[in-house]
């Protein structure tokens, strides 16, 4: 009576939990194809680039000022027309341009990935509003993003990718559906 019992309980309980997994609903998308359609995030590549173009000519300047120093500095030791005071204080001061340009740099590439934030946070939750609408609408339980690669293995049945898209009001390539 007990091993009856017992095989029962095992059945009932593996029936329920196949029922649990049944009702669950899987869907997946890749948000980086996604995010490439998206015309805010061409608007924002292009107002990054500008950024970055005048990043880059406040370094040229930076760096051409630098190479005149250095060579003049080179020049006058050469020509023997610098004490060694003079060459002790031109020195320091060639570390300190240097440090000033490393510096620039440093502080240049957090601009452009702050910027690069503030200009996507926006446009990642246009998307993240979307992927949610969706799953609500549809009735998914998860939506996986494989633009990581992490997933192994993915049925094209699942791609809510069109989905998403007509919510955002874009249209996928052929490739892409």
């Amino acid at each position: 009576m007990f091993q009856k019992i017992l095989i029962l309980t095992i059945l009932f309980t593996g029936s329920s939990i196949t029922s649990i997994f049944a009702q669950q609903k899987f869907g997946h998308l890749n948000s980086g194809n996604m995010l490439e359609l998206m015309p805010e995030v061409k608007e924002s590549d292009k107002k990054l680039a500008v950024l970055d173009d005048s990043l880059g000519v406040q370094l040229d300047t930076m760096t051409a000022k630098f190479k005149r120093h250095y060579d003049a500095a080179l020049k006058a030791v050469n020509e023997g027309t610098m004490t060694k005071i003079q060459q002790s204080t031109t020195e320091q001061q060639l570390n300190e341009e240097q440090s000033s340009i490393t510096e620039f740099q440093k502080v240049g590439q957090v601009m452009l990935t702050q910027r690069r934030q503030a200009l996507l946070a926006p446009v990642l939750d246009k998307l993240n509003d979307a992927i949610v609408a969706v799953g609500k609408e549809k009735g998914y339980s998860f939506i996986f993003d494989v633009s990581g690669g992490s997933m192994l293995y993915v049925t094209e049945a699942d791609d809510v990718s069109a989905l998403v898209a007509s919510k955002l009001g874009l249209t996928l390539p052929p490739a892409a559906k």
